[in-house]
C-alpha cells in the first residue's frame, strides 16, 4: 500500500516566501509612516541609493591664500593652496531581523498550506514593528558598536563649537569649517526660546540653504505650540495629512520627536529636503564648496543636504524562508542597511536648555 501523502517541508517554505515578498512592500510603508525623520527623507528625496563600500566626497574647506592686489613688478604669493579634503563616509549600519515559526504550528494545522497565508500576516506585522522601532532608535542615537548606524548624535553635539570632538566622515571636527551649530535657551522657553531657535536658523541658514525640518522634545513642541497661538499656528499639510503633529518655525517643519528624551529640551535644526533623489556615483562627485556666498539663499554648492544613503541590495531585502538548521523551525532574515552622510555640518544645529532641561 502507498504510504499516506505529506505535504513537504520545502512546500511550506515557498508558500511562506510568495506570501511574504508579496505583502513586504505595505509593511515598508508601515515602517515608513511611524517615523516623522524616515518619512521625510523619503518624501523630500534625500534618499540616495547605492550599493557602494563608501561616499567619497571632496570638499574645498580653505579660500585660496594667493589672493592680492598688485601693481605689476612686485613677486606674488605663492603659498600651497590644495586645500581639497575628501569627506569617506564607510560606516554602514546593518540591520537584521530574523523572523521564526516553529513547524509544530505548521504540522497541527489542518490544510497547512492554507493555514500558512493566514499564519504570516501577524509574523509580518511582528517583524516590520520591531525593525520600525529599531531603525528609529538607531537614526536618533550615536554608533557605539560595529553595525550600528551612526545617527543624529554621532554628528551632531549639544555643544559649542570649540568645545566638539567628534569624527565626521573621517574628518575631525573643528572650529574653522567642520562643525555643527549649536545655541542654549537661557531661562524659560516662553521668554527665551524662540529668540534661540531664531538665532540657531540664522548660523544655520548662513552657507546657502536655510533649515526644513526641527525634531524637538514633545515638551519644547508643546511650549512652542502655546507660544503660537492657534491665530499663528502654521502647519505643513503633507505632513499632518500623514499623521503628524507639527507646526512651522520661518518655513521649516517643527515636529514632535518621541525618539529624543521627554523633557530634555532638546531640538535638532536639519537641512534635509531635496529636489530629487541623488543618481551620483559613491566616486566620482564633483568637489563641492563649503562657503558658496554667505548670506544668499540660494548659494552654489553640491554640499550641505543630509542625505540617508541606503544598500538598495539591503533594502527591505529579505532570503527565502528555510528550515532551520538542527530545528525543526522555518526562518528568514531580513536586512536594512543605512548610513548618515551629512556634508556640511554648519547646515545643521541642536538646542538645549542652559538649564540642563526643559524649563517653560
Amino acid at each position: 500500500m502507498a504510504a499516506p501523502y505529506s505535504t513537504t517541508l520545502t512546500d511550506y517554505s515557498k508558500k511562506f516566501t510568495a506570501t511574504w515578498e508579496a505583502s513586504w512592500e505595505k509593511m515598508v510603508w508601515l515602517i515608513l509612516e511611524q517615523s516623522p525623520l524616515l518619512w521625510y527623507h523619503y518624501m523630500t528625496g534625500a534618499i540616495h541609493m547605492e550599493a557602494a563600500p563608501a561616499a567619497r566626497i571632496p570638499f574645498a574647506h580653505a579660500e585660496n591664500p594667493n589672493v592680492q592686489t598688485y601693481q605689476g613688478t612686485e613677486t606674488l604669493n605663492t603659498a600651497e593652496s590644495e586645500f581639497y579634503k575628501p569627506f569617506i563616509f564607510d560606516d554602514w549600519g546593518q540591520i537584521s531581523c530574523q523572523s521564526v515559526v516553529a513547524t509544530d504550528k505548521i504540522d497541527t494545522n489542518k490544510g497547512a498550506k492554507e493555514q500558512i497565508v493566514k499564519m504570516l500576516p501577524a509574523e509580518l506585522q511582528q517583524c516590520a514593528i520591531t525593525m520600525r522601532n529599531f531603525i528609529e532608535t538607531q537614526l536618533h542615537t550615536a554608533k557605539v558598536t560595529d553595525g550600528d548606524v551612526d545617527g543624529l548624535r554621532g554628528f551632531l553635539e549639544f555643544a559649542a563649537p570649540a568645545a566638539q570632538t567628534g569624527t565626521v566622515g573621517n574628518v575631525a571636527k573643528n572650529s574653522t569649517y567642520h562643525f555643527n551649530q549649536y545655541e542654549q535657551v537661557a531661562g524659560g522657553f516662553a521668554a527665551n526660546g524662540v529668540a534661540a531657535w531664531t538665532k540657531l536658523y540664522r548660523k544655520c541658514a548662513r552657507w546657502g540653504r536655510r533649515p526644513d525640518l526641527m525634531l524637538t522634545d514633545v515638551a519644547v513642541y508643546d511650549a512652542y505650540e502655546e507660544w503660537c497661538g492657534p491665530e499663528r499656528a502654521l502647519v505643513d499639510e503633507a505632513m499632518g495629512s500623514a499623521g503628524f503633529d507639527n507646526l512651522r518655525f520661518k518655513g521649516a517643519k517643527v515636529v514632535p520627536d518621541y525618539g529624543i528624551t521627554e523633557d530634555s529640551g532638546e531640538t535638532f535644526m536639519l537641512n534635509i529636503a531635496d529636489k530629487a533623489p541623488s543618481k551620483a556615483s559613491g566616486h566620482n562627485f564633483e568637489p563641492g564648496f563649503l562657503d558658496p556666498v554667505k548670506g544668499k539663499s540660494k548659494g552654489e554648492t553640491n554640499l550641505g543636504r543630509l542625505q540617508l544613503w541606503i544598500n538598495p541590495n539591503a533594502h527591505f531585502a529579505s532570503d527565502p524562508w528555510r528550515l532551520a538548521q538542527e530545528q525543526w523551525a522555518l526562518i528568514c532574515k531580513t536586512k536594512f542597511h543605512a548610513m548618515y552622510v551629512p556634508l556640511n555640518l554648519r547646515e545643521h544645529g541642536t538646542c538645549d536648555f542652559a538649564a540642563g532641561s526643559f524649563v517653560a
